[in-house]
């Protein structure tokens, strides 16, 4: 929003980067990986993190401004074009780093895959009708969306894939929803 909306950035903005990236330290220098030994935080984890972080904060910021532009006309073409891009990037990745795994994990991957992109569908297709309608305020709207968001990756972490989550990474937890409301406000 700084950069693309020309938002001024406030002091609750800055306390919310900060909560961010105590979550994202927190919630990954508490979690220990198999027989209790510490996972390490790899430049790799730290490059997927950043450009998760980016694209994920670019896009509300793209529908908005697509939404703004056009008066809420052609919403749902640019989700399409943007989640067929994601589809034949992240279907390059697998087939080229996975290849012993490729047999058992690409039907695994393509059940779990095509659910998170309806899901993602469905989510981006909520924000272009609540940003082009403005049913619900923008800055109640999008807090929902990200905190929601934590919370059910933490949840689906915890009875899905039988997580064993530390104090410090609960503690991690609440840093990212604070970090939602401030960078929301």
């Amino acid at each position: 929003g700084i950069i693309f909306l020309n938002e001024q950035p406030t002091l609750f903005f800055w306390f919310g980067l900060a909560f961010f990236f105590a979550c994202l330290v927190l919630t990954n220098v508490g979690s220990k990986k198999d027989n209790n030994v510490k996972k390490p935080i790899t430049l790799k984890w730290v490059i997927f993190t950043l450009i998760s972080c980016v694209t994920n904060g670019i896009s509300p910021i793209i529908q908005t401004a697509q939404q703004q532009e056009y008066q809420t006309k052609y919403g749902s073409e640019m989700m399409m074009v943007a989640l067929f891009f994601v589809f034949v990037v992240f279907l390059f990745f697998a087939l080229f780093n996975e290849k012993k795994e490729r047999k058992t994990a690409l039907p695994s991957a393509l059940i779990w895959g095509s659910l998170a992109g309806l899901c993602t569908g469905l989510l981006n297709f909520l924000v272009i009708i609540f940003t082009g309608q403005l049913l619900i305020p923008l800055s109640i709207f999008f807090p929902l969306i990200s905190g929601g968001n934590l919370l059910v990756t933490f949840a689906l972490g915890f009875f899905v894939l039988k997580e064993k989550y530390t104090l410090i990474q609960y503690v991690g937890l609440a840093c990212g929803l604070i970090s939602v409301v401030l960078l929301n406000v």
